[in-house]
Protein backbone atom coordinates (compact mmCIF):
# COMPACT_ATOMS: atom_id res chain seq x y z
CA UNK A 1 0.00 0.00 0.00
CA UNK A 2 0.96 3.30 -0.98
CA UNK A 3 1.65 5.90 1.23
CA UNK A 4 -1.31 8.16 -0.68
CA UNK A 5 -3.29 5.04 -0.22
CA UNK A 6 -2.63 4.99 3.31
CA UNK A 7 -3.46 8.22 3.86
CA UNK A 8 -7.04 8.08 2.36
CA UNK A 9 -7.75 4.77 4.29
CA UNK A 10 -6.85 6.89 7.23
CA UNK A 11 -8.77 9.83 6.48
CA UNK A 12 -11.76 7.20 5.65
CA UNK A 13 -11.66 6.62 9.13
CA UNK A 14 -11.68 9.98 10.73
CA UNK A 15 -14.49 10.82 8.15
CA UNK A 16 -16.65 8.45 10.02
CA UNK A 17 -15.59 9.65 13.80
CA UNK A 18 -18.17 11.65 15.67
CA UNK A 19 -18.91 14.87 14.11
CA UNK A 20 -17.36 14.44 10.52
CA UNK A 21 -19.61 11.93 9.12
CA UNK A 22 -21.92 15.29 8.24
CA UNK A 23 -20.94 17.63 6.08
CA UNK A 24 -19.69 20.90 8.45
CA UNK A 25 -22.26 23.01 6.64
CA UNK A 26 -25.51 21.76 5.67
CA UNK A 27 -25.35 18.45 7.89
CA UNK A 28 -26.18 15.97 5.32
CA UNK A 29 -24.30 12.59 5.42
CA UNK A 30 -26.52 10.96 2.55
CA UNK A 31 -24.52 11.45 0.20
CA UNK A 32 -21.08 11.19 2.58
CA UNK A 33 -18.39 14.24 3.39
CA UNK A 34 -15.97 12.92 1.03
CA UNK A 35 -14.42 15.98 0.52
CA UNK A 36 -12.02 18.42 2.43
CA UNK A 37 -11.29 21.76 2.89
CA UNK A 38 -7.68 21.15 3.49
CA UNK A 39 -6.96 24.60 4.83
CA UNK A 40 -9.88 24.75 7.18
CA UNK A 41 -9.70 21.58 8.16
CA UNK A 42 -13.63 20.12 7.59
CA UNK A 43 -15.22 17.61 6.06
CA UNK A 44 -17.43 18.70 3.20
CA UNK A 45 -20.06 16.64 0.99
CA UNK A 46 -20.49 17.48 -2.93
CA UNK A 47 -22.59 20.35 -2.84
CA UNK A 48 -20.91 22.47 0.00
CA UNK A 49 -17.98 21.31 -1.86
CA UNK A 50 -18.41 23.20 -4.97
CA UNK A 51 -19.69 26.16 -2.81
CA UNK A 52 -16.25 26.38 -1.04
CA UNK A 53 -14.76 26.11 -4.30
CA UNK A 54 -16.70 28.79 -5.81
CA UNK A 55 -14.92 31.05 -3.48
CA UNK A 56 -11.66 30.22 -4.66
CA UNK A 57 -8.88 28.67 -2.85
CA UNK A 58 -7.93 32.03 -0.89
CA UNK A 59 -10.68 30.73 1.27
CA UNK A 60 -10.67 27.19 0.99
CA UNK A 61 -8.61 24.70 -0.30
CA UNK A 62 -11.23 21.83 -1.39
CA UNK A 63 -9.90 17.72 -2.03
CA UNK A 64 -11.48 15.21 -2.72
CA UNK A 65 -10.92 12.32 -0.48
CA UNK A 66 -11.07 9.56 -3.00
CA UNK A 67 -9.37 11.24 -6.30
CA UNK A 68 -6.62 13.41 -4.53
CA UNK A 69 -3.16 12.40 -3.04
CA UNK A 70 -2.53 13.34 0.50
CA UNK A 71 0.23 13.54 2.88
CA UNK A 72 0.98 13.67 6.57
CA UNK A 73 0.80 18.01 6.81
CA UNK A 74 -2.57 17.76 5.33
CA UNK A 75 -3.95 15.02 7.20
CA UNK A 76 -2.63 16.43 10.91
CA UNK A 77 -4.69 19.37 10.23
CA UNK A 78 -8.12 17.22 9.17
CA UNK A 79 -7.08 15.25 12.16
CA UNK A 80 -6.31 18.23 14.60
CA UNK A 81 -9.00 20.56 13.23
CA UNK A 82 -12.27 18.73 12.26
CA UNK A 83 -16.01 19.52 11.82
CA UNK A 84 -16.39 19.80 15.85
CA UNK A 85 -13.29 21.92 16.45
CA UNK A 86 -14.35 24.11 13.21
CA UNK A 87 -17.77 24.78 13.91
CA UNK A 88 -16.18 26.45 17.71
CA UNK A 89 -14.16 29.04 15.70
CA UNK A 90 -16.83 29.80 12.77
CA UNK A 91 -19.51 29.18 14.69
CA UNK A 92 -18.61 30.67 17.76
CA UNK A 93 -21.77 32.80 17.93
CA UNK A 94 -24.55 32.51 15.54
CA UNK A 95 -27.58 35.21 15.84
CA UNK A 96 -30.71 33.61 17.11
CA UNK A 97 -31.82 35.37 13.58
CA UNK A 98 -29.83 33.14 11.30
CA UNK A 99 -31.41 29.84 10.45
CA UNK A 100 -28.84 27.19 9.87
CA UNK A 101 -29.21 24.80 7.07
CA UNK A 102 -30.30 21.89 7.23
CA UNK A 103 -29.92 18.38 4.97
CA UNK A 104 -31.53 19.15 1.87
CA UNK A 105 -31.82 23.05 2.32
CA UNK A 106 -32.40 25.37 -0.38
CA UNK A 107 -29.20 26.45 -2.07
CA UNK A 108 -29.38 30.36 -1.23
CA UNK A 109 -29.42 29.90 2.01
CA UNK A 110 -26.71 27.08 2.40
CA UNK A 111 -24.39 29.70 0.24
CA UNK A 112 -25.07 32.39 2.28
CA UNK A 113 -24.37 30.59 5.05
CA UNK A 114 -20.70 29.20 3.76
CA UNK A 115 -19.96 33.07 2.81
CA UNK A 116 -21.16 33.96 6.41
CA UNK A 117 -18.81 32.06 7.93
CA UNK A 118 -15.79 31.76 5.62
CA UNK A 119 -15.72 34.94 3.58
CA UNK A 120 -17.31 37.51 6.00
CA UNK A 121 -16.71 35.93 9.39
CA UNK A 122 -19.75 37.44 10.86
CA UNK A 123 -20.26 34.16 13.68
CA UNK A 124 -16.40 34.58 14.97
CA UNK A 125 -14.90 35.25 18.24
CA UNK A 126 -15.66 39.24 18.60
CA UNK A 127 -17.05 39.64 15.09
CA UNK A 128 -18.26 43.13 14.67
CA UNK A 129 -21.95 42.78 14.95
CA UNK A 130 -22.77 45.80 13.93
CA UNK A 131 -21.84 45.31 10.44
CA UNK A 132 -24.84 42.73 10.32
CA UNK A 133 -27.38 44.72 9.37
CA UNK A 134 -30.32 42.56 8.94
CA UNK A 135 -29.93 41.99 12.92
CA UNK A 136 -31.82 45.45 13.00
CA UNK A 137 -34.79 44.09 11.55
CA UNK A 138 -35.54 47.05 9.48
CA UNK A 139 -34.66 47.05 5.44
CA UNK A 140 -35.69 48.71 2.36
CA UNK A 141 -35.20 48.16 -1.24
CA UNK A 142 -36.67 46.68 -4.33
CA UNK A 143 -38.21 43.08 -4.84
CA UNK A 144 -39.94 41.62 -7.31
CA UNK A 145 -43.11 40.66 -6.71
CA UNK A 146 -45.65 38.24 -8.32
CA UNK A 147 -48.27 39.89 -9.45
CA UNK A 148 -52.34 38.46 -7.91
CA UNK A 149 -53.76 38.37 -11.19
CA UNK A 150 -51.44 37.54 -13.79
CA UNK A 151 -48.39 36.11 -14.50
CA UNK A 152 -46.01 38.92 -14.67
CA UNK A 153 -44.01 39.98 -11.63
CA UNK A 154 -43.85 43.74 -10.79
CA UNK A 155 -40.57 45.33 -9.03
CA UNK A 156 -42.28 46.78 -6.04
CA UNK A 157 -40.33 49.03 -3.04
CA UNK A 158 -40.72 47.35 0.10
CA UNK A 159 -40.21 48.64 3.86
CA UNK A 160 -39.41 46.50 6.96
CA UNK A 161 -39.85 48.23 10.71
CA UNK A 162 -39.48 46.18 13.24
CA UNK A 163 -39.98 49.31 15.21
CA UNK A 164 -43.42 49.83 13.81
CA UNK A 165 -43.82 45.95 13.89
CA UNK A 166 -44.81 45.58 9.88
CA UNK A 167 -43.78 45.08 6.40
CA UNK A 168 -45.17 47.14 4.02
CA UNK A 169 -44.84 47.43 0.35
CA UNK A 170 -45.11 50.13 -2.52
CA UNK A 171 -45.79 50.66 -6.19
CA UNK A 172 -43.31 53.55 -6.48
CA UNK A 173 -40.90 54.60 -3.82
CA UNK A 174 -42.37 57.69 -3.27
CA UNK A 175 -45.55 56.68 -2.85
CA UNK A 176 -47.23 58.12 0.01
CA UNK A 177 -49.58 55.17 0.94
CA UNK A 178 -48.65 51.80 0.88
CA UNK A 179 -50.43 49.21 -1.28
CA UNK A 180 -50.37 47.03 1.68
CA UNK A 181 -49.32 46.33 5.28
CA UNK A 182 -48.46 43.09 6.89
CA UNK A 183 -48.02 42.67 10.32
CA UNK A 184 -44.85 41.41 11.89
CA UNK A 185 -46.67 39.33 14.52
CA UNK A 186 -48.96 37.61 11.80
CA UNK A 187 -45.91 37.09 9.07
CA UNK A 188 -44.51 33.92 7.92
CA UNK A 189 -42.07 33.21 5.52
CA UNK A 190 -40.02 30.86 3.93
CA UNK A 191 -37.35 29.84 0.64
CA UNK A 192 -39.23 28.72 -2.45
CA UNK A 193 -37.58 26.32 -4.90
CA UNK A 194 -37.21 27.79 -8.71
CA UNK A 195 -39.15 24.57 -10.31
CA UNK A 196 -42.45 26.28 -8.30
CA UNK A 197 -41.41 30.06 -9.15
CA UNK A 198 -39.38 29.57 -11.99
CA UNK A 199 -37.45 32.55 -10.96
CA UNK A 200 -34.02 32.35 -8.60
CA UNK A 201 -33.49 33.45 -5.53
CA UNK A 202 -36.94 33.27 -4.82
CA UNK A 203 -39.24 33.87 -1.33
CA UNK A 204 -42.63 32.84 -0.17
CA UNK A 205 -44.57 35.41 2.53
CA UNK A 206 -47.73 34.11 3.65
CA UNK A 207 -50.13 35.66 6.56
CA UNK A 208 -54.07 35.37 7.51
CA UNK A 209 -55.86 38.42 6.22
CA UNK A 210 -59.40 39.65 7.09
CA UNK A 211 -61.91 39.44 3.84
CA UNK A 212 -65.73 39.89 4.09
CA UNK A 213 -65.51 38.81 7.96
CA UNK A 214 -63.57 35.73 6.91
CA UNK A 215 -60.30 34.80 7.61
CA UNK A 216 -58.27 33.83 4.63
CA UNK A 217 -54.86 33.32 4.02
CA UNK A 218 -52.67 35.25 1.78
CA UNK A 219 -49.21 33.63 -0.30
CA UNK A 220 -47.12 36.61 -1.76
CA UNK A 221 -44.32 35.43 -3.51
CA UNK A 222 -41.23 37.51 -4.05
CA UNK A 223 -37.69 36.74 -5.75
CA UNK A 224 -34.72 39.02 -5.91
CA UNK A 225 -31.40 39.48 -8.17
CA UNK A 226 -28.67 37.64 -5.83
CA UNK A 227 -28.97 35.16 -3.31
CA UNK A 228 -27.29 37.37 -1.12
CA UNK A 229 -30.14 40.06 -1.05
CA UNK A 230 -33.00 37.74 -0.47
CA UNK A 231 -31.27 35.78 2.37
CA UNK A 232 -30.51 39.28 3.76
CA UNK A 233 -34.15 39.82 3.60
CA UNK A 234 -35.54 36.78 5.07
CA UNK A 235 -33.16 37.11 7.85
CA UNK A 236 -33.70 40.56 8.39
CA UNK A 237 -37.94 39.57 8.45
CA UNK A 238 -36.79 36.41 11.17
CA UNK A 239 -34.65 39.41 13.24
CA UNK A 240 -38.02 41.16 13.28
CA UNK A 241 -39.84 38.82 14.03
CA UNK A 242 -37.31 37.44 17.02
CA UNK A 243 -37.44 41.45 18.50
CA UNK A 244 -41.64 40.96 18.58
CA UNK A 245 -41.57 37.85 20.04
CA UNK A 246 -38.52 38.98 22.61
CA UNK A 247 -40.93 39.68 25.74
CA UNK A 248 -42.53 36.33 25.36
CA UNK A 249 -39.66 33.85 25.45
CA UNK A 250 -38.01 33.61 28.71
CA UNK A 251 -37.05 29.39 29.00
CA UNK A 252 -36.57 28.66 25.32
CA UNK A 253 -33.81 27.19 23.81
CA UNK A 254 -32.02 28.41 20.65
CA UNK A 255 -34.03 25.48 18.76
CA UNK A 256 -37.35 26.62 20.06
CA UNK A 257 -37.22 30.32 19.32
CA UNK A 258 -36.13 29.36 15.55
CA UNK A 259 -39.46 27.46 15.36
CA UNK A 260 -41.43 30.34 16.25
CA UNK A 261 -39.92 32.78 14.24
CA UNK A 262 -40.92 30.85 10.83
CA UNK A 263 -41.66 27.77 9.53
CA UNK A 264 -41.54 26.14 5.95
CA UNK A 265 -44.13 23.81 4.06
CA UNK A 266 -43.26 20.08 4.88
CA UNK A 267 -43.44 19.55 1.13
CA UNK A 268 -45.00 21.63 -1.85
CA UNK A 269 -46.17 20.31 -5.44
CA UNK A 270 -48.73 18.94 -7.65
CA UNK A 271 -51.39 16.49 -6.60
CA UNK A 272 -54.49 15.63 -8.33
CA UNK A 273 -57.25 15.30 -5.66
CA UNK A 274 -60.46 14.51 -5.53
CA UNK A 275 -63.76 16.20 -3.21
CA UNK A 276 -65.45 14.37 -0.62
CA UNK A 277 -68.70 13.66 -2.07
CA UNK A 278 -69.55 10.58 -3.66
CA UNK A 279 -68.83 10.49 -6.99
CA UNK A 280 -66.02 13.88 -7.21
CA UNK A 281 -63.85 13.55 -10.29
CA UNK A 282 -59.91 14.02 -9.79
CA UNK A 283 -58.63 17.52 -9.89
CA UNK A 284 -55.24 18.63 -10.48
CA UNK A 285 -54.53 21.15 -7.23
CA UNK A 286 -51.13 22.60 -6.06
CA UNK A 287 -50.66 21.53 -2.53
CA UNK A 288 -48.59 22.70 0.23
CA UNK A 289 -48.59 20.67 3.11
CA UNK A 290 -48.40 22.41 6.67
CA UNK A 291 -48.52 20.91 10.12
CA UNK A 292 -51.43 18.79 10.10
CA UNK A 293 -53.36 20.14 6.98
CA UNK A 294 -53.22 20.48 3.98
CA UNK A 295 -53.70 23.92 1.74
CA UNK A 296 -54.42 23.59 -2.15
CA UNK A 297 -54.73 25.94 -5.07
CA UNK A 298 -55.74 26.03 -8.75
CA UNK A 299 -52.29 26.47 -9.72
CA UNK A 300 -48.85 27.34 -8.31
CA UNK A 301 -48.26 30.59 -6.81
CA UNK A 302 -51.67 31.43 -6.66
CA UNK A 303 -52.53 34.34 -3.88
CA UNK A 304 -55.28 32.23 -1.94
CA UNK A 305 -56.07 28.62 -1.50
CA UNK A 306 -59.26 27.42 -2.38
CA UNK A 307 -59.10 24.96 0.73
CA UNK A 308 -57.45 24.41 3.98
CA UNK A 309 -58.19 20.75 5.05
CA UNK A 310 -56.69 20.61 9.17
CA UNK A 311 -57.16 16.98 10.33
CA UNK A 312 -57.00 16.11 13.89
CA UNK A 313 -55.13 12.94 14.84
CA UNK A 314 -54.31 10.72 18.21
CA UNK A 315 -51.00 9.54 18.54
CA UNK A 316 -52.57 5.95 18.01
CA UNK A 317 -54.69 5.81 15.46
CA UNK A 318 -53.89 5.95 11.63
CA UNK A 319 -55.06 8.50 9.06
CA UNK A 320 -53.30 8.30 6.21
CA UNK A 321 -53.75 4.88 3.69
CA UNK A 322 -52.35 3.92 0.26
CA UNK A 323 -55.51 3.28 -2.10
CA UNK A 324 -58.37 5.43 -2.60
CA UNK A 325 -61.66 5.23 -0.65
CA UNK A 326 -64.71 5.87 -1.59
CA UNK A 327 -66.89 5.95 -5.52
CA UNK A 328 -64.91 8.46 -7.43
CA UNK A 329 -64.28 8.03 -11.44
CA UNK A 330 -60.67 5.89 -12.06
CA UNK A 331 -57.71 8.21 -10.78
CA UNK A 332 -55.24 9.38 -13.10
CA UNK A 333 -52.48 7.11 -12.13
CA UNK A 334 -52.79 4.17 -9.96
CA UNK A 335 -50.43 6.26 -6.64
CA UNK A 336 -52.97 6.65 -4.89
CA UNK A 337 -53.37 7.41 -0.75
CA UNK A 338 -56.01 9.29 1.15
CA UNK A 339 -56.31 10.47 4.73
CA UNK A 340 -59.25 10.62 7.08
CA UNK A 341 -59.96 11.32 10.62
CA UNK A 342 -58.87 9.03 13.24
CA UNK A 343 -62.77 8.74 14.25
CA UNK A 344 -65.21 9.31 11.46
CA UNK A 345 -67.37 11.63 12.54
CA UNK A 346 -67.63 15.57 11.57
CA UNK A 347 -65.77 16.84 14.34
CA UNK A 348 -62.52 15.10 13.37
CA UNK A 349 -61.50 16.78 9.81
CA UNK A 350 -62.29 20.53 10.68
CA UNK A 351 -61.55 22.82 7.49
CA UNK A 352 -61.33 26.44 7.83
CA UNK A 353 -63.91 28.95 6.12
CA UNK A 354 -62.32 29.13 3.13
CA UNK A 355 -63.77 25.84 1.54
CA UNK A 356 -66.58 24.00 3.48
CA UNK A 357 -66.89 20.80 1.17
CA UNK A 358 -65.84 18.16 3.75
CA UNK A 359 -67.70 17.34 7.08
CA UNK A 360 -71.31 18.68 5.56
CA UNK A 361 -74.64 15.90 6.49
CA UNK A 362 -74.11 13.24 3.68
CA UNK A 363 -70.60 13.64 3.04
CA UNK A 364 -67.81 11.53 4.16
CA UNK A 365 -64.48 13.16 5.66
CA UNK A 366 -62.53 11.63 2.96
CA UNK A 367 -59.72 13.09 1.01
CA UNK A 368 -57.75 11.17 -1.84
CA UNK A 369 -54.93 12.32 -3.44
CA UNK A 370 -52.67 10.94 -6.25
CA UNK A 371 -49.18 11.45 -7.60
CA UNK A 372 -47.55 11.06 -10.92
CA UNK A 373 -44.88 8.55 -9.85
CA UNK A 374 -44.55 5.93 -7.04
CA UNK A 375 -41.50 7.74 -5.79
CA UNK A 376 -43.36 11.19 -5.35
CA UNK A 377 -46.10 9.09 -3.53
CA UNK A 378 -44.14 7.57 -0.97
CA UNK A 379 -42.09 10.96 -0.40
CA UNK A 380 -45.82 12.73 0.30
CA UNK A 381 -46.87 9.52 2.42
CA UNK A 382 -43.43 10.53 4.41
CA UNK A 383 -43.79 14.06 4.60
CA UNK A 384 -47.55 13.63 5.79
CA UNK A 385 -46.65 11.39 8.82
CA UNK A 386 -43.49 13.58 9.62
CA UNK A 387 -46.00 16.33 9.66
CA UNK A 388 -48.84 14.12 11.99
CA UNK A 389 -45.91 13.70 14.53
CA UNK A 390 -44.80 17.30 14.65
CA UNK A 391 -45.58 19.86 17.26
CA UNK A 392 -47.51 22.81 15.61
CA UNK A 393 -45.61 26.40 16.19
CA UNK A 394 -48.32 27.15 18.41
CA UNK A 395 -48.41 24.75 20.84
CA UNK A 396 -44.87 25.69 21.83
CA UNK A 397 -45.01 28.13 24.91
CA UNK A 398 -42.41 29.53 27.50
CA UNK A 399 -42.88 28.74 31.35
CA UNK A 400 -43.76 31.70 32.66
CA UNK A 401 -46.82 34.20 31.08
CA UNK A 402 -48.20 31.08 29.12
CA UNK A 403 -51.68 32.54 28.77
CA UNK A 404 -50.59 36.01 27.25
CA UNK A 405 -48.28 33.74 25.05
CA UNK A 406 -50.88 31.21 24.26
CA UNK A 407 -53.03 34.83 23.15
CA UNK A 408 -50.04 35.86 21.01
CA UNK A 409 -49.49 32.66 19.42
CA UNK A 410 -53.22 32.43 17.98
CA UNK A 411 -53.54 35.89 17.07
CA UNK A 412 -50.01 35.21 14.83
CA UNK A 413 -52.16 32.64 13.21
CA UNK A 414 -55.36 33.49 12.69
CA UNK A 415 -55.42 37.64 12.25
CA UNK A 416 -54.00 40.59 10.14
CA UNK A 417 -54.68 43.95 8.98
CA UNK A 418 -55.20 45.09 5.65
Amino acid sequence: MTTTETYKLQLLNLRNTLGNEKCADCGTSDPPPDFVSINIGIFLCINCAGKHRAMGEIYSVVRSIHLDSFDEKKYEVLEQTGNRNAAKIWEFSVPLCWSPPLQNDYEDLVEQWIHAKYIRKEFVENADSSLLSYLKGTKTGWLFKKEKDASKWRKRFFVLSSQQGQLSYFIREDDNKPKRIVQIRSINMMFVSEEITQKKHSMLITFPFTKNREIKLRHIYLHSETSFEIVDWYLSLRAARLSFLKPYLYGLDGVEVSRLLNRSYIKMGFLHKTGSKKGDGWRKRFVCLDCRRFLYFSNAMDPEPLGDIKIESSPNNQCLFEGVNGTHPASPTPHCFYVRSSVNDSSSVKETSLVRESSRKGRNPVFNFCSETNEDMKEWISAFNCAMKSDTVESVEPDTDSQRTSQLFRSSSSSSEE
